[in-house]
């Protein structure tokens, strides 16, 4: 899940942006908040659902998985926020609305885990994949091989676009809920289209329901890399790993870290949250980076 930085909102999200801005006709107009149990159903019903809070109807490109299973649970919860994050788990965005409907596509970013779970207080999305799902979006990950006589026009785009804001973000795989005793784990993943030299960064948690067990390293940068972490009991976490000189560049994707934290007390909304985050190249210029939306988890008695 990922912030909009201010600046600039990415293409995905400028089109769910103006597809929306037609079907909720401002503040009178808006959706009303929206409660609904759908368990284990297929995404083109729970689209179907969303569709109908948002006053939309969907086109699926073609290899869109519409029968992938997902449950959707909402309560009280915004239309076009739980599609947004609906979009997102389903690694899909939507284009702007032509005829009266939208066509929703596969997104430029990817997930390829088998299960992607959002939670907060008000909404519960899980997204189970099959293995054909999964190897077929981690094929998609990967890079296309550019005929040898294009290689002096890609240097030329890259060298037109390394001004630009990048395709860089911190990614993140989080249980929407826990119980007082039990441990779970955050990992972080760092998502790149340009070589990162480093990353520091800061996650805050609620350190009257958290506690830290363990921070570890991901596998982004491979053996060779720097990693090092500082915990502070009372919820900050401060992280940064980084590419030591003759380590090859790492890949676009991969895990950053683990952190294993213990749910200690109970709490409706203990937050998680990634409140800074910086992506440098080898000259330790900052790249720009967009980070996860905070994190509210249930943590049960």
């Amino acid at each position: 899940m990922m912030r909009e930085e201010a600046a600039g909102l990415p293409a995905w999200a400028l089109a769910l942006a103006l597809t929306l801005a037609p079907a909720t006709g401002g503040a009178a107009g808006a959706a009303k908040p929206l409660t609904l149990e759908l368990y284990n159903v297929s995404l083109q019903q729970a689209f179907d659902q969303l569709g109908q809070a948002c006053g939309l109807a969907f086109d699926y490109a073609g290899g869109v998985r519409t029968d992938r299973r997902m449950s959707l649970l909402l309560k009280e919860a915004e239309a076009e926020s739980a599609l947004y994050h609906a979009l997102r788990a389903n690694s899909l965005e939507m284009l702007p609305l032509q005829d009266g409907r939208v066509r929703v596509v596969h997104a430029a970013v990817t997930d390829d885990t088998p299960t992607v779970v959002f939670g907060n207080s008000s909404m519960l999305i899980e997204v189970i994949k099959d293995e054909a799902d999964v190897g077929e979006q981690r094929a998609r990950m990967q890079p296309a091989l550019a005929p040898a006589g294009a290689a002096l026009a890609a240097d030329a785009t890259r060298a037109t676009h390394a001004g630009r804001s990048a395709g860089t973000l911190l990614d993140w795989k989080i249980r929407p809920r826990s119980r007082v005793g039990s441990n779970f784990t955050v990992q972080l993943f760092l998502r790149s289209d340009r070589p990162v030299d480093a990353m520091p960064l800061t996650v805050s948690f609620d350190g009257q329901a958290f506690e830290v067990v363990r921070v570890e390293a991901g596998g982004y940068w491979g053996p060779q890399s720097g990693f090092s972490s500082r915990v502070d009991p009372q919820g900050t976490i401060a992280l940064e790993a980084a590419r030591r000189g003759g380590a090859p560049f790492p890949s676009a994707n991969g895990l950053l870290a683990t952190i294993t934290l213990r749910a200690v007390g109970a709490a409706q909304a203990a937050h998680i949250q990634v409140v800074s985050a910086r992506a440098l190249d080898g000259a330790g210029r900052d790249m720009g980076v967009a980070v996860p939306l905070r994190h509210a988890m249930l943590v049960q008695p």
